[in-house]
Order: structure tokens, then C-alpha cells, then sequence
């Protein structure tokens, strides 16, 4: 997988995320591509497309952030 440096609001939600039992997981396809999983609580849903190397860390912390965007009141 590719590197990606997430900004303190992306760490923040992360870590909000991971205190609420909300995970967001990178699952390989192959050694091209990425899935990625949603587990919030033990309700759990893997995105319908992939993602590659460059782009998939960034989509995870978008994951991140909708979720203390909306749960986070």
C-alpha cells in the first residue's frame, strides 16, 4: 500500500472512530487493489469498488470523517 500523511482533524476522527467501535480497514483484492471494510460495532460492509495503492489510505480517513461528522454531536 501506498503512505499517506493524514492531518490532526484525520487523527482525531480516527481516534473518536476507534473509541465509538467504529474500524475502517484496508482488505486486499490482490497486490493492486483494496477493498475497504466498515465495521461499526459488529455490523460489518466492505465497499462495492477497490481502491488503489495511492488513493487507499486517503479514502479510508474520508470513512473517518464522515463518521465523527455525523456521529459526533
Amino acid at each position: 500500500m501506498g503512505t499517506y500523511d493524514f492531518t490532526a482533524e484525520e487523527y482525531e476522527a480516527r481516534n473518536w472512530c476507534h473509541k465509538q467501535n467504529i474500524w475502517i480497514t484496508p482488505v486486499a483484492k490482490n497486490n493492486k487493489e483494496w477493498y475497504i471494510e466498515v465495521r461499526v460495532n459488529d455490523d460489518l460492509r466492505m465497499s462495492p469498488g477497490t481502491y488503489f495503492k495511492d488513493d487507499i489510505w486517503k479514502k479510508c480517513f474520508e470513512f473517518y470523517l464522515y463518521y465523527y461528522n455525523k456521529l459526533n454531536k
